[in-house]
């Protein structure tokens, strides 16, 4: 037993004084005991570290664990966290004097009296920036289609007021993220310099929630998303969805009836040529049509009087008229004629059978009497004599 406690009291004297001279330069904790869990700067001008008890509830009180860091520029000295956060638990503030840019820094998490290093880590400021979300994000409808279904909305924002980009202190890109509300994926777009961006193809009547995040330019570390705002149109009702279509088809049918009675009644005197086109009047030739239609029959009758119809004969040319002979009878006449004329004293009228006349050949019949030539002189009374010349006498 006496062995022992020299021993051991050796081995603690051997501790404190390593742990006096500088902290350790690797972790001596167990997996799951103090640690550090972040290291970010949102401006690249200040930045703050935060740490874990872990497993290790006794060290969860303030000032249990301690924080050193160590910069490789002169002079290399460790030296302590500048400004514990009293407002936040287990949090280191560096300030803008503490602060470069460029420049390797070195933190470890130490017990209380610096006998055991729990954790270290090393970083730039410049890697460990993550800009803070952009600000100000609303959208602009810019069209709906035709089809009134989809829509196309443009997303505009500030970049964060602590990056100061106007003076080009830090130079940002965006990433846009969109989903349905409350929807299980988020739609991603890539990244992009612009402060704006355009989400195609929504659907009407539907929210989407829409986010932006940013990070430094060729750096890898991104920052928190923004807010999501709410995207959504209401469904539009068009003028055909507002009438019903039985509305639409009796308008439809009534408009059709309506033009198909201007057509006819505008063009009444035509249709009725087509459809029920005039009967012919009967017409006797050579009789007035008004005779008929106004019972004139003592007229009608001394016409019908006056005028020699042929029954039973149709003429198909009204100026030709073909004339029979019977030459078989004429010859038997020509010699009861011949002995007449021997007879009488004056030549017959005519060598044909009266009932065979020519009245509508155009020439005189030669049945008619033979009228005087007004040219030619005058037969003398002896010629016309209806008495038979008497044969010449002797001596």
């Amino acid at each position: 037993m006496a062995t022992v406690i020299p021993l051991v009291l050796a081995m603690l004297t051997g501790v404190g004084s390593l742990s006096s001279t500088t902290p350790l330069p690797t972790s001596q904790a167990p997996p799951k005991g103090p640690h550090f869990t972040s290291c970010v700067s949102r401006e690249m001008e200040t930045f703050r570290c935060w740490w874990s008890a872990g497993t290790f509830r006794n060290l969860s009180e303030p000032r249990a664990l301690r924080v050193f860091f160590l910069k490789n520029t002169s002079p290399k000295v460790w030296q302590e966290c500048p400004q514990y956060s009293w407002s936040v638990e287990s949090e280191c503030f560096f300030n803008k004097t503490q602060t470069s840019i460029w420049t390797t820094y070195c933190l470890q998490l130490v017990s209380q009296d610096r006998g055991i290093t729990y954790d270290n880590t090393c970083f730039s400021v410049e890697n460990i920036v993550h800009p803070d979300p952009p600000v100000s994000l609303n959208w602009t409808l810019l069209n709906i289609s035709q089809s009134t279904l989809h829509f196309d909305a443009l997303i505009q924002w500030k970049p964060p007021s602590s990056a100061d980009v106007e003076k080009g202190w830090m130079s940002l890109v965006y990433e846009v993220q969109y989903r349905e509300k409350a929807g299980p994926r988020w739609h991603t777009l890539g990244w992009d310099k612009s402060s704006y961006h355009s989400l195609y193809g929504l659907r009407v009547d539907t929210e989407y929630e829409v986010r932006v995040r940013c990070k430094m330019l060729a750096f890898v570390n991104s920052g928190e998303f923004s807010e999501p705002i709410l995207i959504s149109i209401p469904k539009i009702a068009t003028k055909e969805s507002r009438i019903p279509l039985l509305v639409l088809l009796i308008f439809g049918m009534v408009g059709v009836g309506v033009l198909l009675l201007l057509i006819i009644y505008s063009q009444q005197q035509r249709l009725m040529v087509i459809f029920l086109p005039p009967v012919p009047a009967p017409k006797i030739k050579g009789i007035d049509p008004e005779l008929l239609k106004k019972g004139n029959l003592d007229q009608l009758n001394s016409i019908l009087s006056h005028h020699i119809y042929k029954p039973g004969v149709a003429l198909e040319d009204p100026w030709v008229e073909h004339i029979e002979l019977d030459f078989d009878e004429l010859g038997e006449r020509e010699g009861h004629w011949d002995t007449q004329r021997l007879l009488q004293s004056t030549p017959p009228a005519c060598l044909y059978d009266p009932a065979l006349r020519d009245d509508d050949s155009g020439r005189a019949s030669c049945c008619d009497p033979d009228l005087p030539d007004p040219d030619s002189p005058h037969m003398s009374p002896t010629l016309s004599s209806p008495h038979p010349l008497s044969p010449p006498t002797g001596g």
